[in-house]
């Protein structure tokens, strides 16, 4: 199971999110928000970030409402994975980035339509992304034996990443739940996330 923190704004704020480590366990994946939201980042800024990120051996994924957007960035290279809210019929088209297409969910399964490595799923809340809220994770419950590698976001935080990571995901996603007030994340939240994980 792989852990990815979303919502990376800054260089500063990705160096600390790197360094975070409880034995010799490390984040695996950052997300840069491409989306119009508070946590919006440039390309530029976001090419930045992601060489930085490699640098500690951690993957970069960009989040995208846009197709014709988030095709045009995978091709820059930079990312290793792509995370879409819309159905992709072509993950090819994203070559090198892998497909994370996201299903917004509240108390069903939808459909697993489209052509994607891993669907995601998170809250349906007004705007995109989790909202910081948790969905009804018993859902998921069909995929357990299923060949189909998926993920969960919306909600998830040092106070429940631990009951998260027995739900048979490939990935968790953690975002705004590990911020401070001034909406970066915080180092002592990421490592007790680990910790929650790894001990």
């Amino acid at each position: 199971m792989k852990i990815k923190i979303c919502g990376i704004k800054t260089l500063a704020e990705a160096k600390a999110v790197c360094e975070c480590e409880f034995r010799g366990k490390r984040v695996d994946f950052i997300g840069l928000i491409f989306v119009p939201s508070k946590r919006q980042v440039s390309t530029k800024t976001a090419e930045q970030i992601a060489v930085l990120a490699k640098s500690y051996g951690i993957k970069a994924a960009g989040v995208f409402k846009d197709l014709a957007q988030a095709k045009s960035v995978a091709k820059m290279g930079f990312l290793d994975a792509v995370q879409i809210y819309e159905k992709v019929e072509n993950k090819a088209e994203f070559s090198p980035s892998q497909v994370w297409q996201v299903f917004s969910v509240n108390d069903a399964l939808p459909k697993l339509e489209g052509n994607f490595d891993l669907a995601l799923f998170d809250y349906k809340g007004k705007e995109l992304g989790g909202n910081g809220l948790s969905f009804e994770w018993g859902i998921l419950d069909p995929l357990r034996n299923s060949r189909i590698p998926y993920a969960i976001a919306g909600g998830l935080s040092e106070k429940n990443a631990k009951k998260a990571s027995k739900l048979g995901c490939a990935l968790l996603d953690f975002n705004s739940k590990l911020e401070n007030e001034q909406g970066f994340k915080e180092s002592e939240k990421i490592i007790k996330v680990l910790e929650q994980i790894y001990s």
